[in-house]
């Protein structure tokens, strides 16, 4: 029963994504199927639709489609389309996913949150990133107030093997109320820790250390920068 009905929802979205398509008159071949995504809400469902602009030899261009449908009567409540807005090349763009929780921007206003991973296949000089883009829903136009800052990384330099330098970068976010504001500043902490790894592969923290900087909100753009 759990199976069937996991393949019946599933099946329900499939045909919203094709209704989302036809309102948008995009083809479902020009679609970048390996990232797709969608998340259910309770009243609405939020659909990510990257589109093909360009694609090579090893790289695509990307157009972003970023859609808010009504569950109960499927209409459009927002969106988001920019043409050339994602690359995926030597440094892969792996997955887009939206995470179930709002970032909560201040008491009346909340933001949708998309994560960008990136990765490269490279065992010399690894490299993996998290990203993260805010969307908030305004007059049935969904506006990117934050647009791909870092959320996480990681480099470092091996030996193909095990031993190894690696440096990795976890933040995280403080909302620093201000009433007065319709968009806070937004504090970040940025947890920097230096490993190595041994001829044994045995990893030992070198050091950590923390550091602060602050998203502010510019109101000519309309989005948060430093």
């Amino acid at each position: 029963l759990t199976s069937y009905l996991t393949s019946f929802a599933q099946n329900e979205k499939n045909d919203l994504l094709n209704e989302v398509l036809n309102k948008l008159e995009i083809d479902k071949a020009e679609c970048f199927d390996q990232l797709i995504t969608h998340h259910d809400f309770g009243k609405e469902t939020l659909f990510v639709i990257p589109t093909i602009n360009e694609e090579g030899d090893g790289y695509a261009i990307l157009n972003s489609n970023i859609i808010l449908i009504n569950n109960q009567n499927h209409e459009i409540i927002g969106k988001f389309q920019k043409n050339n807005d994602l690359y995926t090349d030597a440094v892969r763009l792996d997955k887009i996913e939206i995470d179930s929780s709002l970032f909560r921007i201040s008491n009346s206003k909340s933001a949708f949150k998309l994560i960008f991973s990136y990765s490269n296949n490279n065992k010399p000089n690894p490299y993996y990133s998290a990203s993260m883009s805010l969307f908030i829903n305004e007059k049935e136009s969904l506006l990117r107030i934050l647009k791909e800052y870092d959320i996480e990384t990681m480099n470092g330099e091996t030996d193909t093997n095990c031993q190894g330098e690696f440096e990795k970068h976890t933040k995280q976010f403080q909302i620093i109320e201000n009433s007065n504001r319709q968009f806070p500043e937004i504090r970040v902490l940025d947890s920097i820790r230096n490993f190595r790894i041994s001829q044994n592969c045995k990893m030992e923290l070198v050091q950590t250390k923390i550091t602060t900087d602050t998203l502010r909100f510019q109101v000519k753009e309309y989005k948060y920068a430093m």
